[in-house]
């Protein structure tokens, strides 16, 4: 049986910009994100839980069952080829 992996890169907390606004600015439209304040499950009229923070995400596209490598070499391309739009986030935001 083949081992399932989900690999995926993630902008979180940055709370003055939208998720919109990180997929306009990158130009890659995100696997999912989340927004501060919002319930994490709409559907159960019941949920009560929210999310905690702004939250930004993409993967691969490649599938589960994608090794490692291939899921990480996939994700480093969409990086790279996008190096110029993640610099000034990186400038603002990274902290050491």
């Amino acid at each position: 049986m083949k081992n399932e992996i989900f690999l995926d890169f993630r902008i979180l907390g940055i709370e003055d910009l939208h998720p919109d606004e990180i997929t306009t600015i990158l130009g890659i439209t995100p696997r999912k994100i989340h927004i501060k304040g919002a319930i994490k499950n709409p559907n159960n009229p019941n949920a009560t839980k929210v999310y905690e923070s702004n939250a930004w995400m993409i993967d691969a596209g490649l599938g589960k069952y994608a090794s490692f490598e291939e899921q990480m070499n996939h994700l480093l391309d969409i990086i790279e080829r996008k190096i110029n739009q993640f610099a000034p986030l990186c400038n603002k935001y990274h902290t050491v």
